[in-house]
């Protein structure tokens, strides 16, 4: 399977867990902290200059869903860059993709965030919501290595019918 098929399926598996872990650690927040997901505030700042204030909440919510869908589907395409020579060990590639989700996280919340003076900062999350975020990565991360790996192993024979390759 080509490095960007590889990535971009990977990718899209991996944003299921992650994507699920941000709904449920949404309801863990006091009132007080329920307020946008990082990634909703970022993509109205990023968005705002062509005019996605006049977006109705669902028309929001929507294309907060498709940025970070995109942003994840380059991250998972370096990453398939990254290990294309990495042997497909299950356990290997989950700690691999573990800590590739962090070092995304790092890069994104203490670096071109900051640099773009975007909000919100790392620095400026409560605790709670910093490790809400980092364990969003980790999730990510580890389910992309373990679908990098599993799509190395079986990339081109994954969706073909098993009983018609014994025959």
């Amino acid at each position: 399977m080509e490095i960007i098929q590889r990535g971009f399926w990977s990718g899209a598996l991996a944003n299921g867990p992650m994507t699920l872990m941000f709904f449920i650690f949404e309801d863990f927040f006091p009132p007080q902290e329920s307020h946008k997901l990082p990634p909703a505030s970022l993509t109205a700042q990023m968005t705002r200059p062509l005019g996605s204030e006049r977006l109705s909440r669902q028309g929001s919510a929507d294309l907060t869903m498709i940025a970070h869908f995109v942003y994840s589907f380059g991250a998972s395409m370096l990453y398939a860059k990254l290990t294309q020579r990495q042997s497909p060990q299950r356990m290997k590639s989950i700690v691999t993709g573990a800590s590739y989700g962090f070092g995304v996280w790092a890069v994104s919340y203490l670096g071109w965030i900051q640099i773009f003076r975007l909000k919100p900062r790392a620095t400026n999350l409560s605790p709670e919501q910093n490790l809400m975020m980092i364990a969003a990565h980790l999730i990510w991360g580890a389910s992309l290595g373990y679908a990098d790996c599993v799509l190395k192993q079986q990339g081109k024979t994954l969706l073909d019918d098993k009983s018609a390759r014994q025959a």
